[in-house]
């Protein structure tokens, strides 16, 4: 059997494994013992290693790093509006006995 370069596991840093299933069948998976990601194949397992072995270019994974943070950094703030206008709609609707009443009450 040939020897397989396989990296760690892209989920949960573990090691990666080839796993195949005894003759006369002719299939198996790559995957991680660790946390049980994996990719099945089917007749050879090069196309499965190598979808294993495959990561993003470091440059993709800094933007996208980037752009993660940005929208986390605003979610509190975005989150605070939504609420606000929650308990202003409701206080309406509390004040002027439901929504039919508060657009009267507003003209």
């Amino acid at each position: 059997m040939a020897e397989y370069d396989l990296r760690e596991c892209p989920l949960c840093g573990g090691p990666g494994q080839l796993k195949i299933c005894p003759k006369p069948y002719r299939h198996g998976w790559v995957g991680c013992s660790v946390c049980g990601l994996y990719i099945n194949w089917n007749n050879a397992p090069e196309g499965a290693i190598a979808k294993w072995n495959m990561r993003p270019s470091e440059s993709f994974t800094t933007a996208l790093t980037s752009d993660a943070l940005d929208l986390l950094r605003f979610m509190p703030e975005a989150v605070n509006v939504l609420a606000d206008r929650l308990i202003d709609g409701l206080e309406d609707l509390t004040l002027y006995g439901g929504a039919k009443n508060a657009e009267e009450k507003a003209e």
